[in-house]
């Protein structure tokens, strides 16, 4: 199903006008805009900057490519109606060793924000997860700093339950634990 701005075709989107955002599932020739809206948003996120130069180091378009093509089946998209741009990401997948739903990555870039554009994609993401896990608790993770984030969750339904140690691998076989705020929900 694709949403044209709101709940249905035609219905005025943001900015006063009706919405140039399409959001659909993504497709392998969305990999490279998926990569380019994850690359653009991390650094951007309240919480990234107390991350250290190493970690961040790693976050690179590269990177976020390869990613990308690795989560295309699991990945929602807004796209730019008029120039078919990749405007916003949700990632919605079950861990594939414990079956656990999972929001893994959302981002909007600036222009998609206040559009209605991010509860578009969210929607979708979790009524994916609600078809492959109904009853079963979703999770989420934010960074404990990022504010507008989480009064987004939480305007959707998401419970907030603590900040938790998260191990990310950086190169070299390096771990570094990153302390987010812990969400869920029962789908």
């Amino acid at each position: 199903r694709a949403y044209y701005g709101g709940e249905f075709e035609g219905e005025e989107g943001g900015f006063g006008s009706p919405s140039r955002f399409i959001v659909r599932a993504a497709k392998k020739e969305d990999v490279p805009g998926i990569a380019r809206v994850w690359n653009d948003s991390y650094p951007d996120q309240p919480g990234a900057s107390m991350l250290p130069a190493e970690f961040l180091a790693e976050r690179t378009l590269p990177n976020f490519l390869r990613r990308a093509a690795e989560r295309v089946k699991s990945t929602f998209v807004g796209v730019d109606s008029v120039t078919g741009e990749v405007v916003g990401m949700c990632v919605a997948l079950h861990e594939a060793d414990t079956d656990v739903p999972e929001i893994e990555q959302m981002f909007v870039l600036p222009r998609g924000r206040g559009t209605g554009l991010s509860s578009q994609l969210f929607e979708m993401a979790e009524q994916r997860l609600e078809r492959r896990g109904r009853g079963k608790t979703a999770k989420l993770y934010v960074f404990e700093e990022n504010q507008r984030a989480r009064r987004f969750y939480e305007r959707h339904g998401w419970g907030f339950r603590g900040v938790h140690s998260h191990d990310v691998d950086i190169s070299g076989g390096r771990m570094y634990t990153l302390q987010l705020a812990k969400y869920e929900k029962v789908l």
